[in-house]
């Protein structure tokens, strides 16, 4: 630093002289001299100062770690948080103040120092300290039974760490008890940990089983304060009996039911459930047992005999056990017969709709086979025209054939719905489509969709909300033209007569 100053040069020759003084100044590097952690308390104030050197006197910034953007001397985003700068000869000492801490205020900040030429930062920790919490302990209640073990767990949340106690609940709550001075008492329990995170293992032997469902106390404290979390230890249960089987659909071969399970599930969650089945004139205990997850809709007992007398009874299970046998049900199986008609799931509103003007695909669920397998599907598709039939005052519309039926044939393929796409259509035209299911024992019943070609590749041909008002309008057209293409054959006819 000596050598700052002025400085005079001097050039000379016969003639004389001049002069020229330059300044130099020496810029030094910014210096922290102190930026100390510090400790405050929720609700309480706390100040950072940071205190540098340097030539020029640096400014300073800080920055919480983990968030982007600097605190400003300007009014800040947080009405908590203000930030103060003094320069004085060479030194810069800036504080940050943040009033009615925050556990979020909590972390590591960064002071950096900074002049025209250099910059230094360093770090500096703010410790908040509070009172116990359980904010981050889940566990409300606990279950056991036939004696088995079971842990009671609370997390405390502190600064300082909390120091945690265990305290049983019940007919003796006028005086609670500390279970650290509950050992010879109840051999049945004990705490492991005490500092943060503790648990309580209690085994309900059938000696004291009775006493140990009950509630638990568990106790955080430090300086600040303490916390309480409560935990109830419940006996656990089979759950009660079925509510209801409702038959759902019975062939042949099988049997579905709507199951509703029973009110009373013990105490823990329903896991499944199970169906007993047994022939007429066979026991309950050689009998097959049968069993599925809650969450299915329909339950269904396959591999059935036709014409048998079967006995079936339901029963709900959860991780205690399978709770008591009811809704016993007689039920005698139909013979084999047809299946039954597929259902045709193509998106539809009174009339399906296809893209193309020459072909179109069906879809449809595998219907029941009715204790003979499915080897085919027979199809059928029949141009039709809507017209409207009145019988007295009564009104109503039907699809008349307006062509030959034409026929195919669709293998039967592993798989949750089937498809068949029927080509060489006609554009601008309605078919009756049908679909029959067949067996060993015949075709079923038909399926039945009715659908329109488009006019031209890609026609966004829109569906019908009315099918009865907007299909008229269209047969009305129809009419017309089929009446046109007529009377254009008469004029032919008569015309090759007449030239004759």
């Amino acid at each position: 630093m000596e050598d700052v100053g002025i400085f005079i040069c001097t050039a000379k020759n016969a003639a004389g002289y001049v002069t020229m003084k330059s300044t130099l100044s020496v810029v030094t590097r910014p210096v922290i001299e102190e930026f100390k952690n510090v400790t405050s308390q929720t609700k309480a104030n706390a100040i950072l100062t940071c205190r540098a050197t340097g030539d020029p006197a640096p400014d300073i910034k800080f920055h919480k770690i983990g968030n982007r953007n600097p605190f400003e001397i300007s009014p800040h985003h947080d009405a908590r948080i203000f930030v103060n700068h003094k320069k004085e000869e060479g030194v810069t000492t800036a504080t940050l103040k943040i009033t009615d801490v925050t556990r979020n205020d909590d972390g590591l900040y960064r002071c950096v120092a900074y002049n025209n030429r250099a910059r230094s930062e360093s770090l500096g920790h703010l410790t908040v300290e509070f009172p116990p919490t359980f904010l981050n302990t889940p566990m409300r209640e606990a279950w056991s039974w036939d004696s088995r073990p079971v842990n009671l767990s609370c997390v405390a949340e502190a600064i300082p760490n909390a120091t945690i106690t265990w305290f049983i609940e019940g007919p003796t709550e006028s005086s609670w008890w500390n279970y650290t001075g509950m050992v010879d008492q109840f051999p049945n329990m004990k705490q492991s940990g005490s500092k943060s995170f503790s648990s309580l293992e209690i085994h309900p032997t059938k000696r004291v089983e009775p006493k140990s469902y009950r509630g638990y106390k568990c106790v955080a404290t430090n300086k600040l304060g303490l916390a309480e979390h409560r935990i109830q230890l419940r006996e656990a249960r089979k759950p009660g009996p079925m509510l209801e089987a409702i038959i759902n659909e019975k062939t042949a071969t099988s049997i579905a039911y709507k199951l509703i399970g029973p009110v009373e599930d013990g105490g823990l969650p329903i896991k499944a459930f199970v169906a007993q089945l047994r022939k007429n004139g066979a026991t309950w205990e050689t009998s097959e047992i049968k069993s599925w997850p809650v969450n299915r809709q329909i339950f269904v007992i396959n591999n059935l005999e036709s014409t048998e007398t079967y006995y079936v009874r339901f029963a709900a299970e959860n991780e205690v056990g399978l709770g008591d046998w009811a809704l016993e049900k007689k039920e005698t199986l139909p013979k084999k017969s047809a299946p039954d008609a597929p259902i045709i799931t193509n998106e539809v509103h009174g009339v399906a709709i296809t893209a193309y003007p020459d072909r179109f695909e069906l879809i449809w669920k595998i219907p029941s086979d009715n204790g003979e397998e499915i080897f085919r599907y027979e199809i059928t598709y029949t141009p039709v025209r809507n017209v409207t039939i009145r019988i007295g005052i009564h009104v109503k519309n039907e699809w008349e054939p307006v062509g030959r039926k034409l026929m195919d044939r669709a293998d039967v393929k592993p798989a949750g719905s089937h498809r068949h796409v029927l080509r060489k259509l006609s554009p601008d035209t309605f078919y009756l489509a049908e679909v029959r299911a067949q067996n060993k024992v015949g075709l079923s019943s038909p399926g039945k969709l009715v659908f329109k070609t488009a006019n031209m590749p890609g026609d966004a041909w829109r569906p019908l909300r009315s099918p009865v008002k907007s299909s008229s309008a269209i047969v009305t057209t129809s009419h017309i033209t089929y009446s046109i293409s007529i009377s254009i054959s008469l004029l032919l006819s008569l015309f090759r007569c007449s030239f004759s």
